[in-house]
């Protein structure tokens, strides 16, 4: 932030954006989800904190991650998007990235609980967005935090469902065998993946899908093409 010479501050457009995140991002209180609600929000607020080293931008990040938690008992979907599984993968992301302390196999458990209720080898959809590739983000991620820590995520019975989903698509197959095989390097995330580019953004829209948070994360990354 710089000043002029009335001592008035000028934000630089990352401030701005910044600011505008932080003074809206519960307008919409149940949006909690990673691609289109707070867990995204937070996820780049904390990795901004990093980079800027400004405690204050951490804290606002730690404020949204605990509300998105108190929320969890009242979310109902499951779907990357907005339900649980993103939810649980923006948890893993905060741990496995130092952002947070702890083991996603503990912390996660509710969420697993609910997860594995749903059987996987009756979905249709394969989108990331509502359907098994979210999910299976999830999983992978997951499996990995949990080999890290030494321990151990679903159960038998949820992990045969998905070894017998997976198994005409080679890529992902391996992938998972490699997560039950207790390798801590198989699955390598990044919020880009997440994120649309677009040439214009609209400042109503806070998400990291498609709004301002993901728009922050791409200047942040040097990959804002507009």
């Amino acid at each position: 932030m710089k000043y002029n010479k009335n001592k008035c501050a000028i934000f630089t457009k990352e401030e701005k954006m910044l600011n505008h995140l932080i003074l809206h991002a519960n307008d919409v209180p149940n949006a909690i989800g990673l691609l289109d609600g707070k867990m995204g929000i937070a996820l780049v607020l904390a990795h901004y904190a990093r980079c800027s080293r400004k405690k204050n931008i951490e804290h606002a990040a730690d404020f949204l991650v605990e509300n998105v938690m108190n929320q969890l008992t009242t979310t109902v979907s499951i779907d990357f998007a907005n339900g649980l599984s993103g939810i649980g993968w923006g948890i893993e992301y905060l741990i496995q990235n130092n952002y947070m302390k702890g083991c996603g196999a503990d912390i996660l458990q509710d969420i697993d609980e609910r997860i594995m209720q749903f059987d996987v080898t009756r979905f249709k959809d394969w989108s990331l967005e509502k359907g098994l590739l979210g999910i299976l983000h999830y999983v992978l991620y997951h499996l990995q935090g949990a080999n890290k820590c030494g321990s151990s995520v679903f159960d038998d019975s949820y992990l045969d469902s998905w070894k017998s989903v997976l198994e005409n698509n080679e890529l992902l197959y391996n992938q998972l065998q490699k997560g039950l095989h207790k390798e801590v390097d198989f699955y390598k995330p990044n919020l880009l993946m997440f994120i649309k580019q677009q040439s214009r953004v609209d400042t109503k829209r806070l998400s990291l899908k498609d709004g301002l948070a993901g728009k922050l994360e791409l200047r942040m990354q040097g990959q804002l093409l507009v």
